[in-house]
């Protein structure tokens, strides 16, 4: 089993891909050392890790810095200041995909997997982390996407 880590900062420059263009996670714990913790992480954290004043990482926020991260490469657009999740919300709840995805994206002629995947992103940037999937039911979920998408 792997253990629990909790990133603070999982945001897409932080992943790399390796030499086969597998997804690596980098800079575990920097975002702690951040002089301006707030300039670093506004965008890619919820509003809740704010919330104490003390800006402390947890699971859930992770999961929402992983949400960010989908609706980037969904969007083709950054993630600044908390802009594209307010803007990609209501896109993907009224499932206008036409107007959210990259125009450099291919346009599969079935997009039921690009609508799961969005409604996933979505669900990991949910206001309430409460609310939230884990990281694991997210993976479980993207494992099965993948299945049916090369079957």
């Amino acid at each position: 089993m792997a253990p629990n880590i909790v990133h603070g900062c999982f945001k897409s420059s932080n992943v790399l891909l390796d030499d086969k263009f597998r997804a690596r996670v980098s800079d575990y714990g920097l975002s702690s050392l951040a002089a301006n913790k707030k300039r670093v992480l506004v965008g890619h954290v919820d509003d809740e890790f704010w919330s104490d004043g003390r800006g402390e990482a947890c699971k859930e926020s992770d999961v929402y810095g992983f949400g960010v991260v989908l609706l980037e490469l969904l969007t083709g657009r950054r993630a600044e200041e908390g802009l594209l999740v307010r803007w990609a919300l209501p896109l993907i709840r009224e499932m206008r995909l036409s107007e959210l995805l990259d125009l450099r994206l291919a346009r599969p002629s079935d997009t039921r997997a690009i609508a799961r995947l969005a409604r996933v992103a979505s669900a990991c940037v949910n206001n309430s982390r409460t609310s939230r999937p884990t990281i694991s039911q997210v993976a479980t979920i993207l494992n099965n996407l993948e299945m049916e998408v090369c079957a």
